[in-house]
């Protein structure tokens, strides 16, 4: 094969493979991602409602329904919480005093802990 018909093909090799898409996700493909369901909330749960969106708080842990359960969700900025976790670290910047749990800062508010980071 001569040189110039070898360096065309791979051109359209290339040519082609850069139109495909990176990967599957890109072209549309359904991703499965792990949640974590529950019939029924904890004992001693918390009910709230926040921006219109019904929620159920234990231990530090945030959930939203759906038709199978109560599936485990980022906390949404802006809702109240009674109590905070067991275990929660106290963060001192000057004069706010911020209490952190798995990532999720708190700020004492009126009615409980605002969640102001997550």
């Amino acid at each position: 094969m001569s040189r110039s018909i070898s360096v065309a093909l791979l051109a359209a090799a290339l040519g082609l493979a850069a139109c495909l898409p990176a990967d599957a996700s890109a072209h549309g493909a359904a991703r499965r991602v792990h949640v974590d369901v529950v019939r029924v909330l904890p004992a001693g749960h918390h009910r709230f409602v926040h921006a219109g969106a019904h929620y159920g708080y234990h231990a530090g842990r945030f959930y939203t329904h759906r038709r199978d359960g109560w599936v485990v969700v980022r906390p949404p900025l802006g809702a109240v919480v009674p109590v905070l976790p067991r275990h929660v670290e106290v963060v001192v910047q000057g004069p706010f005093r911020t209490y952190r749990y798995e990532g999720v800062e708190y700020r004492k508010g009126a009615g409980g802990y605002v969640v102001v980071r997550r």
